[in-house]
């Protein structure tokens, strides 16, 4: 009951309210789920607590080909869905194309940064954009 309530009140505050009428535009309804996915997660994740050994042992992950695996289908998914909303090859999909991998890219450096890695991950960067031909620029 809840969740519907405060996703009418996000529908509405995006679609046709306060925000979109200072100019936001909610690209395929994904203000309106990420915020209440948040929200919901950070409930649950308060109602749950810390889990048992946190802070006391080191969590290694399982499958590390599984996680490289579902990361990259998910990666590619983003550009299907972000710039295939738009129903077109137009500038709005390119926006969208672009803003994925700025977006991904900003993600990389602020979880390296936070992990103590952003002088490795900025070396790394720097590798990789001294590589561009001079037209991308």
């Amino acid at each position: 009951m809840a969740d519907a309530l405060l996703h009418s009140d996000c529908a509405y505050g995006v679609g046709g309210g306060l925000l979109a009428s200072h100019g936001a535009l909610d690209f395929a309804g994904g203000t309106v789920v990420h915020i209440n996915a948040a929200i919901a997660g950070l409930v649950g994740a308060y109602l749950i607590g810390k889990r048992v050994g946190f802070g006391k042992e080191a969590f290694k992950p399982h499958n590390l080909p599984m996680v490289f695996t579902g990361t990259a289908i998910l990666y590619i998914g983003w550009f299907g869905f972000n710039a295939g909303s738009a129903g077109t090859a137009n500038e709005i999909a390119a926006l969208a194309f672009v803003n994925t991998v700025v977006a991904t890219a900003a993600a990389i450096l602020a979880g390296s940064s936070v992990n103590g890695r952003c002088a490795e991950s900025l070396h790394c960067w720097e590798r990789v954009l001294a590589r561009l031909p001079v037209w991308s620029a």
